[in-house]
């Protein structure tokens, strides 16, 4: 059987590591395989950057490309080139 560390303390109050609340069941007499992470996105949102769009203007030599500088929210801003058709000054992608 599978027991969630975080459904655990959600009923008990501790303040030990997973490793160390499988070393505690395991002294008590209850087997514990292992201890491994579980993530309901592979790799988690790590990786993940956050922008607002600045500024967005139609490409000059195309008809569904748009030129937009997006701010980064690491305080500089980059330039990129868009197909997304909705995109406009002051959303967050």
């Amino acid at each position: 059987m599978n027991i969630s560390y975080n459904w655990l303390k959600k009923y008990i109050d501790f303040d030990l590591t997973p490793d160390e609340v499988a070393a505690a069941l395991t002294s008590t007499g209850l087997e514990t395989g292992s201890v491994e992470e579980v993530e309901s996105i592979r790799g988690g949102l790590r990786g993940i950057v956050i922008g607002k769009v600045l500024t967005c203007v139609e490409h000059p030599n195309s008809d569904h490309l748009h030129i937009t500088t997006v701010d980064l929210l690491r305080h500089w801003a980059r330039r990129t080139l868009s197909v997304w058709l909705r995109r406009r000054r002051g959303q967050r992608l």
